[in-house]
């Protein structure tokens, strides 16, 4: 292992010593506050599927899990990705970091297994074409909205019997963290079919 390499071990173990130390504090006044923290993380990842972890961690504040130091979120993610409750699908530019990279997009696990299997127990080829679709348009447009790239994908024949959802599985896989080929570039697009609520994904190819 190279020098470079021990460096960034050391500094991502040193990281979640202090996050798990700063969830530690945090549950010392307010013994709830992780298990106020996940629910409300989890109850939010089961509506919109996935989202970044500012998002999610305005989201568990609004809820009540207020700590003494946001970086205690850190330890909260830690343990629910630990405990294969959600992990990290995706990788987004900070609001709160002054649009710097290295944001995380996070998903459930038990929702990214089931709209994969629902999908495909539907066509076998749903996703291929899916993913085809939704990389071909990017290649020429560069960026699109989610809801524009489902309607593409229907268009060239990708078409899941059960709902749109089904699509989430599709983002989530080429947005995967070990090879991912598209990026989320905000998540704060109108919905065109959710009565103007913000949400809505702007999609990139990761180059």
């Amino acid at each position: 292992m190279n020098q470079i390499a021990l460096d960034f071990t050391a500094a991502r173990a040193m990281g979640e010593e202090g996050a798990a130390r700063s969830l530690a504090k945090a549950e010392r006044a307010d013994p709830e506050f992780g298990a106020k923290a996940e629910k409300a993380i989890l109850d939010h990842l089961r509506v919109v599927g996935q989202a970044s972890g500012e998002v999610l961690t305005d989201v568990a504040m609004a809820h009540g899990a207020r700590p003494h130091d946001a970086r205690a979120f850190g330890g909260v993610f830690q343990s629910m990705s630990r405990r294969g409750l959600i992990r990290t699908v995706g990788f987004c530019m900070r609001t709160k970091g002054h649009g710097t990279a290295g944001g995380r997009v996070w998903g459930l696990v038990r929702l990214i297994r089931m709209r994969g299997n629902v999908a495909e127990a539907e066509d076998p080829e749903f996703s291929n074409k899916a993913k085809a679709a939704i990389l071909a348009h990017l290649r020429a447009v560069g960026q699109a909205s989610g809801e524009d790239l489902v309607e593409i994908a229907k268009a060239h024949g990708a078409i899941p019997r059960k709902g749109d959802r089904a699509f989430g599985g599709v983002f989530l896989a080429l947005a995967n963290q070990k090879n991912p080929q598209i990026r989320c570039i905000r998540s704060d697009l109108p919905r065109k079919r959710g009565h103007g609520t913000s949400g809505g994904k702007l999609w990139g190819l990761v180059v």
